[in-house]
């Protein structure tokens, strides 16, 4: 995903009247199967000749001929090969298939051949792959073997709750093959997931039953969370963002439930206004801007400090320190996930500190990204560092 492009949101239909209600809502593409109870199987033709005639929506057709697990006789494979030529030519826009070998092991052969017989459509490789013995190496056959995406909750279970393994999984893949979270997404997690993973696209049934019938509600609601979360942009700071700067450095002010606020000339003691004076002035000044709607709504910069002008997180002259702000109407969208990572990246920096109070909350974000802790001041400050 871009700074400034929507995630993609795919719905799961298992009947038509499903489908239609998520083309309704929303959908950027329907992933269409039948009989949710066993996790999906091959459709009926005439559902993808009907949904593609009525409907601009691009439709996935899965293509799974019995629900006893993921491995196929030969015989199976032949024919699910013959199923998925037909759903191409009655209007599907790519497969959606997975098939593991009884080790564990995805059966290569048989994705290659599968991949090879629908080219140049693509090839999504389901849910399957969660019960990859080694996912790492799983991923790593789908690529070679030409498939466009995979759906994955990073193992069995819920997206949310394997959701840093699905950031190791998003990392790994870069653009080789998209990542696509699945399992339990909805309205209410969704936006949590795409910050803690990465992910541009996501895969969600967007039922409120176990009948699996899409919800139109939820499908409206979760493409109104990613709709919101592609209208921030982020983009590098320069030296004319100096007076922008001054003002986040203000809510970078870590302020404990219950406390007063400081007064906004705080930012002018020289304590603090040395972290944004003379901004790009210095060598090693680097940042992003977060911007919705063109208005700044948070940023994160990194500055270094010479052994004689410590700042507050300083570990040595060649270890830029972070400071970040996300102003507090927007906080919890998944910005300041976004501005770390892109700051991180476009650094280039081998090692990044800072100091975060104990009780402010952006500490688990900065764990969560990888800072460690390497200090502890009487102030209840921490000192924490992150390394490449």
């Amino acid at each position: 995903m871009t700074a400034s492009s929507r995630p993609v949101l795919e719905i799961a239909a298992f009947e038509l009247a499903s489908a239609f209600a998520a083309a309704e809502a929303g959908a950027d593409r329907i992933e269409l199967c039948r009989d949710a109870s066993a996790g999906g199987l091959t459709p009926p033709l005439d559902w993808i000749r009907t949904l593609t005639a009525q409907t601009d929506v691009p439709v996935v057709a899965m293509i799974r001929s019995h629900a006893d697990g993921w491995t196929f006789t030969d015989a199976e494979y032949a024919a699910m090969r013959d199923d998925a030529l037909a759903a191409i030519r009655v209007g599907a826009s790519g497969i959606v298939w997975g098939t593991l070998r009884a080790d564990g092991t995805v059966d290569e052969p048989a994705l290659r051949q599968l991949v090879e017989t629908v080219a140049p459509h693509p090839v999504v490789f389901h849910r399957a792959f969660d019960a990859a013995r080694d996912l790492d190496a799983a991923l790593e056959t789908l690529i070679d073997c030409g498939v466009t995406r995979v759906l994955t909750g990073g193992g069995p279970g819920r997206a949310l709750d394997n959701v840093d393994r699905l950031a190791d999984l998003v990392q790994r893949a870069g653009d080789r093959i998209t990542v696509m979270p699945g399992g339990g997404v909805r309205a209410s997690n969704v936006a949590e997931i795409i910050q803690r993973t990465g992910a541009c696209e996501v895969h969600s049934a967007a039922s409120s039953s176990s009948d699996g019938r899409v919800d139109p509600t939820e499908a409206r609601t979760l493409r109104a969370v990613l709709r919101r979360a592609g209208e921030v942009q982020i983009r590098p700071l320069t030296g004319a963002d100096a007076p922008i700067l001054s003002e986040m450095l203000y809510h970078a002010i870590h302020v404990p439930p219950g406390d007063t606020p400081p007064p906004p000339d705080v930012v002018d003691q020289p304590s603090l206004a040395r972290y944004v004076a003379g901004w790009m002035q210095r060598a090693g000044d680097v940042g992003c801007l977060a911007e919705a709607n063109g208005e700044p709504v948070g940023a994160a910069w990194l500055r270094l400090w010479p052994d004689a002008e410590r700042g507050y997180g300083f570990v040595d002259a060649q270890t830029p320190e972070l400071s970040m702000a996300v102003q507090p109407g927007v906080r919890g969208q998944g910005i300041g996930t976004r501005l770390l990572r892109q700051v991180l990246r476009e650094s280039g920096a081998a090692a990044v500190s800072l100091s975060v109070s104990c009780t402010n909350p952006a500490r688990r974000l900065y764990e969560r990204e990888g800072f460690v802790t390497v200090g502890e001041l009487a102030d209840d400050s921490l000192t924490m560092v992150w390394r490449a």
